[in-house]
């Protein structure tokens, strides 16, 4: 009887445990999502500070036969997986890229 009831006993106390662990293990695998989302937010954050702060410039110019020629400035940055990319009108004057 006394074995019996060491048997449950120790079959209950590991089912605890093991709950127990279960959670915990729960708990750490979410904070390492969470931590991974937060890390590629941070990596967004800092590459759209370097787009404000030290960008690459690239000139385009844009000739149609209806418009005079469109140079356009694009500034971009890029770590290799993410690239931002800022798109504006060389001289901001529109009205002299019609023709008259």
């Amino acid at each position: 009887m006394k074995k019996a009831f060491i048997l449950i006993e120790s079959i209950s106390a590991i089912t605890i445990i093991s709950l127990i662990f279960i959670g915990i293990f729960y708990y750490y695998t979410q904070l390492y999502k969470n931590y991974e989302n937060l890390n590629i937010f941070e990596r967004l954050y800092k590459l759209q500070e370097e787009l404000y702060e030290k960008p690459i410039f690239k000139t385009t110019i844009l000739q149609t036969s209806a418009l005079k020629p469109i140079v356009l400035q694009e500034q971009f940055v890029n770590d290799g997986i993410f690239q931002f990319q800022k798109l504006y009108f060389q001289d901001q004057n529109y009205s002299v890229y019609f023709k008259e």
